[in-house]
């Protein structure tokens, strides 16, 4: 069980402010090369690839660590969406898979959490999240902190099981002794491409860090979703070095059709990173494009994520990217998992949801 482990973790977490006396540029080259998969390489049938060095005694059997799309037999268990929403609207995306009305698409970003504090509390906190999604059913999820334990199914996969939507788990880094993690996606629709690159530069001397791309078949056209999780660095340099890297990511993937990115950035709207994404600030000669869907539609609200019992900062975002040919509006954010159940939180972070209206 997880929580026998923690000893051996905080050991390991403990140690490794001494491996940093290594040669720095050294490190910084390393986050290319270990651990990773070819950024080439195009996963159009959901296999995934745990490198035999970051493995830690995992059976690498593709069905245990990857979500192969169709899996969630989206496409056959539309019956899996029946219900109502919080404002009492038919709970089918608000229109977003009937043909003929209006063009609307959601999308949610949460942060799941490490189950550092128990197996059983992480079980309780996943059911939580499934709960708010069959209730609120966005049509696409980025999930950040996706852990995968032994044989079992990574939480992507298993939430996957408790809402009937499609689903792919991106590894990203072995926790020694204790799991697997990686980034992740759900959608209401089948998922129909996905690849994945390394960002630059390593957290606690051996994390990396990566940005997962998707896209899902959707009544309004194949959308795009973006899914990262930043480095928790201080250097303001390393942080906007990756936003250079996950927008590179993005424009080596164009559509002409708008698409997001959503994830756990680990930077404030003031940072570097966020004010290049924002088109604000030059980073390495090149500057964004992003639309910033919180701000947008709730100019001088904070829209706090973290910590979830008292927030005071915002570090999870979704981004909407302009298409080549079109674009899309804001219709509305707001903040999610802010509610206790039995004394608990979904998660150390709130989460994050945003409509839009796609060009008809």
């Amino acid at each position: 069980m997880i929580r026998h482990r923690l000893p051996i973790f905080l050991a390991v977490v403990w140690l490794l402010p001494l491996a940093a006396c290594s040669d720095e540029s050294a490190t910084t080259d390393a986050g290319y090369d270990s651990g990773t998969r070819d950024a080439d390489a195009s996963y159009e049938d959901g296999d995934q690839v745990i490198p035999d060095d970051a493995d830690a005694g995992q059976d690498a059997d593709p069905s245990i660590d990857a979500g192969d799309p169709g899996q969630g037999d989206v496409a056959d268990n539309q019956d899996a969406f029946d219900g109502t929403d919080e404002e009492g609207d038919a709970a089918d995306g608000d229109g977003a898979g009937d043909p003929g009305s209006a063009a609307t698409f959601k999308v949610m970003t949460i942060n799941l959490k490490h189950p550092l504090t128990g197996i059983t509390e992480a079980l309780v906190r996943l059911q939580m999240v499934a709960d708010v999604i069959n209730q609120r059913q966005p049509d696409v999820v980025a999930l950040q902190e996706v852990v995968q334990e032994d044989e079992d199914p990574s939480l992507v996969e298993q939430l996957a099981g408790l809402t009937g939507y499609d689903w792919f788990w991106q590894y990203t880094y072995t926790v020694p002794y204790l799991f697997n993690e990686g980034i992740g996606i759900l959608s209401r629709w089948p998922v129909v491409w996905t690849d994945a690159t390394t960002l630059p530069h390593l957290d606690l001397i051996i994390f990396t860090r990566q940005v997962l791309g998707a896209r899902v078949d959707s009544p309004h056209g194949e959308i795009q979703l973006f899914c990262t999780h930043m480095t928790t660095d201080s250097d303001a340099s390393k942080k906007a070095d990756q936003a250079l890297a996950v927008y590179e990511f993005m424009q080596a993937n164009p559509s002409g059709l708008a698409g997001f990115l959503a994830g756990d950035l680990n930077a404030e709207p003031d940072s570097l990173a966020m004010r290049f994404f924002r088109g604000e600030a030059e980073h390495e000669g090149v500057t964004g494009n992003l639309i910033d869907a919180w701000t947008a539609i709730n100019p001088g609200q904070d829209g706090f994520t973290i910590p979830s019992n008292a927030p005071d900062r915002r570090i999870d975002y979704i981004y909407l990217i302009p298409g080549t040919s079109t674009s899309a509006s804001v219709d509305s954010c707001e903040i999610m998992f802010s509610e206790q159940v039995d004394g608990l939180y979904a998660s150390d972070h709130l989460g994050v949801m945003c409509t839009f209206t796609l060009p008809n």
